[in-house]
């Protein structure tokens, strides 16, 4: 932040404070002359600062998560009139969703989780958001996916040839969730590195530090939650590709798409590692950066990692070989069967391209009996993840999504729904308009009812 808003005393800012203490009602404030003013105070600084800047520091004078979400539904509501431009209001709009993210984020963790803040910035200005951030991004709380987003919000920066603060970098980062911006882990390793490293100053109480960066080692399950992310988000881009590959004389498996992925990756190393052959080199001095060498390390890390994940693909595969009188079935995992005690004679079920059939010398009393099927014509919910597969994991997930939607605003609903991903539970990669359905079929608030609009709802599952 700079010292021109550090200096600024305001009437926005002595209002947010009077909201902050039950002095005055959100719903009676004229927040387009307020957003109004602010826009024409900051574009006249000789500095310019960003909207997420300003906005962050304005709504930090709340307290309370919650009253803050909803200050910021309100500016985004009033953004259209009071930017010069549509891709300015656009803009802002964009950025305080990413504050509502992190909001809701803190609303999560100070009610379910009792967190605490650090204090680890005192009497700095705007050290009461820096205690905020560093709480989400603590070792106990932050995830693979968080680094990872703000390991593409840097490349992005970079990219696009911008040096903003890198304290803004982590207010925008979740704009990143499920949006790969890397297709190597070369470039995925260097940026991972600089997000790592910023983490750790934030944590350190040095946010505001002109140190350089220097390479500190990842916790193992943080790192390793940051390969799982960048596995699943390039697995996906694989798949789409090869989805689309008409050449391919069959739909590609789990193995084709992680041996595509070793294939790729492996030819990223190796080019990397034989350029080391290089040193001294003029070419090698224009590629040199301070932490290479930790990078080439996390690269290869990654490699085994990947190698380990190929190799246990199949652990939990349930298939079962049935020996029967020297005789065995055979063939794919059939779910929601179990075959047991095969009689003399019979040959149980197999599958035969793709075909089911069965002929069995089973009494069908007794196999009802032995196997009873129940009825069940509540229709589950339609997105769970292929990877739950037994009846009573897949009744846990629809009762759960049930539970969620019919008594949890939409950012906590977004929040967990993001995390049962995470575990191979739900599968969000579909259309939002279908979701947004499902979730209603389900008992979610209709769209009149404050907070469940449809734009909110893209808006917090972060879809496009």
């Amino acid at each position: 932040m700079t010292n021109e808003l550090q200096n600024t005393d305001t009437q926005q800012e002595t209002l947010m404070k009077e909201i902050n203490q039950g002095e005055r009602n959100i719903r009676q404030v004229d927040w387009v002359t307020f957003l109004s003013d602010l826009v024409k105070a900051f574009r006249i600084m000789k500095t310019p600062v960003s909207s997420i800047g300003w906005a962050w520091a304005l709504i930090g004078e709340i307290d309370e998560p919650t009253k803050r979400m909803d200050v910021l539904g309100l500016w985004q509501d009033a953004a259209p009139q009071c930017f010069p431009t549509k891709e300015e209001s656009d803009e802002f709009i964009a950025h305080c969703d990413c504050l509502v993210r992190i909001n809701s984020r803190l609303r999560n963790l100070y009610i379910r989780e009792s967190a605490q803040l650090p204090h680890i910035y005192d009497g700095e200005y705007g050290d009461k958001g820096l205690n905020e951030l560093a709480m989400i991004w603590a070792d106990n709380h932050v995830t693979g996916d968080d680094l990872v987003a703000l390991a593409s919000e840097i490349h992005r920066s970079v990219m696009e040839g911008m040096r903003p603060p890198l304290i803004e970098q982590v207010l925008l980062s979740s704009r990143n969730y499920n949006h790969p911006v890397f297709d190597n882990i070369y470039d995925f390793s260097r940026y991972l590195f600089l997000a790592e490293s910023f983490r750790k100053f934030l944590l350190d109480g040095k946010a505001n530090s002109d140190a350089p960066m220097t390479f500190v080692d990842m916790k193992r399950k943080i790192r390793n939650a940051c390969f799982e992310e960048y596995i699943r988000m390039r697995l996906a881009h694989i798949e789409t590709e090869m989805e689309d590959d008409n050449s391919l004389l069959l739909d590609p498996t789990t193995d084709d798409l992680y041996q595509e992925l070793y294939n790729h990756e492996k030819s990223v190393v190796d080019r990397e590692f034989m350029f080391e052959n290089f040193r001294g080199s003029q070419a090698y001095h224009d590629r040199w950066f301070n932490g290479r060498p930790e990078v080439l390390q996390m690269m290869k890390y990654f490699m085994d990692y990947l190698d380990w994940k190929m190799e246990h693909l199949h652990k939990n595969d349930k298939s079962k070989v049935i020996v029967n009188n020297g005789d065995y079935v055979a063939g794919n995992k059939i779910t929601g069967d179990v075959i047991e005690n095969v009689a003399a004679g019979g040959i149980g079920k197999q599958v035969i391209y793709g075909k089911q059939e069965s002929t069995s010398s089973i009494d069908e009393t007794k196999h009802q009996k032995a196997n009873p099927v129940k009825e069940d014509k509540e229709e589950l919910f339609r997105f769970i993840h292929p990877h739950v597969t037994s009846d009573a994991d897949r009744m846990q997930v629809h009762k759960e999504i049930m539970n969620l939607v019919r008594n949890f605003p939409l950012p906590e609903i977004a929040r967990y729904m993001q995390q049962m991903r995470k575990e191979n539970r739900v599968y969000l990669s579909v259309k939002p308009e279908l979701m947004f359905d499902e979730l209603h079929r389900l008992g979610m608030p209709d769209e009149n009812t404050p907070g469940f609009t449809y734009k909110n709802f893209t808006n917090y599952f972060n879809v496009k």
